[in-house]
C-alpha cells in the first residue's frame, strides 16, 4: 500500500469514529431531554390539577363569605333596632328579647330566618 492511501484510510477512520462519538453522544443527550420533558410534563400536569383545586376551594369559600356577611347584615339590623326601640321607650335593660313567631317553618335555615326577620324590623 501505498503511503497517501495509509493516510486517506486512516484520516478517514479517525472521521468515522468521531462521527460515530458525536452520534452516540446526541442520541444520548436526546434521550435525557426526552426525560425531563416528561418529567416536566408531570410536573405541569400536577400542578394544574392542584391550581384547579385551590381556584375551587377558593370559589366555595367567598360564596360562604358572602353568606356569612349577610347574614351578619341582618343581624346587625334586628340588634340595632330592637336597640333603638329599648332606647326610645327608656327601657335599657341589658337584655333585648326579641319575640319570633312561632307560625316560622322549621325548615327555614338560621341565615333565612335572621333575613326575615331583618326585613320584618326594616
Amino acid at each position: 500500500m501505498e503511503w497517501s492511501t495509509v493516510v486517506f484510510l486512516g484520516a478517514s477512520m479517525v472521521s468515522l469514529v468521531l462521527l460515530m462519538g458525536i452520534i452516540i453522544f446526541g442520541t444520548r443527550r436526546s434521550n435525557e431531554y426526552k426525560e425531563i420533558e416528561k418529567t416536566l410534563g408531570k410536573k405541569t400536569r400536577d400542578i394544574d390539577s392542584d391550581t384547579k383545586e385551590l381556584w375551587i376551594a377558593f370559589k366555595k369559600s367567598e360564596e360562604e363569605r358572602e353568606k356569612l356577611v349577610q347574614r351578619l347584615q341582618n343581624l346587625e339590623a334586628i340588634v340595632t333596632s330592637e336597640a333603638w326601640e329599648s332606647i326610645q321607650k327608656g327601657d335599657e335593660s341589658d337584655h333585648i328579647k326579641i319575640h319570633l313567631q312561632e307560625q316560622e317553618k322549621d325548615e327555614l335555615s338560621d341565615i333565612e330566618k335572621a333575613g326575615k326577620l331583618a326585613k320584618r324590623v326594616r
